[in-house]
């Protein structure tokens, strides 16, 4: 049971699974050699981490790529359904972006993490869980401290996420993103909701 992410002495099933377990973490890409922003609006966005606010995306800072730019980072692209995470510069940044950009170019200093077909795992709760300190704290411990700080793929493969039923991970999200009517009451259910979950692992694990 241990290797499909139920840790010993955990008699309530609740399963700790590490991302690289339910997901696929692959990274964003840089402007080609000689290469710039489009001039004007067109079908091909580029997310940079400068525009990634409030778990979203800011849309009216937004670049876009021509044609042939996009052409040349096709592959490099994220899903409203793929999970967005900061990987240098401002590292830890969590979010999804709107349906509007589905598709959109990914910056070289992000990368997303893919949900396998299956995963047990709710997008929208692992935003929230990675934003919280029991996520934050394994974003933190796993960035390498150099001139330039950088968050490794595999290292965010190998962050522990405590996954309960998916209502339940549902519930949770909707509660957060209800609770997000100021800054203040974010931080409170953040708070109170990680003391309950680091108390569950205790209780399951002890």
């Amino acid at each position: 049971m241990e290797q499909f992410g139920y840790p010993k002495g955990n008699p309530k099933g609740i399963p700790i699974m590490r991302i690289g377990e339910f997901g696929t973490v692959k990274g964003g890409k840089r402007l080609p050699k000689g290469e710039s922003y489009a001039d004007h609006i067109t079908a091909h966005p580029y997310v940079r981490v400068i525009d990634m606010i409030n778990h979203s995306v800011n849309i009216p800072e937004l670049v876009y790529l021509t044609p042939s730019t996009h052409e040349k980072i096709a592959r490099y692209t994220i899903s409203s359904k793929d999970v967005y995470i900061s990987i240098a510069g401002t590292i830890g940044q969590v979010g999804a972006i709107p349906d509007s950009i589905d598709g959109a170019n990914l910056t070289e200093n992000a990368a997303k993490i893919v949900l396998n077909k299956e995963a047990p795992v709710d997008r929208d709760y692992l935003i929230w869980y990675l934003s919280l300190p029991a996520g934050a704290e394994q974003i933190e411990e796993k960035t390498m401290r150099t001139t330039q700080p950088k968050l490794a793929l595999y290292r965010i493969e190998e962050i522990e996420v405590l996954v309960p039923k998916i209502d339940e991970q549902r519930r949770f999200a909707e509660f957060v993103r209800q609770s997000d009517k100021s800054k203040f009451e974010m931080e409170q259910a953040l708070s109170e909701l990680t003391a309950t979950y680091k108390r569950i692992i205790t209780e399951n694990i002890g």
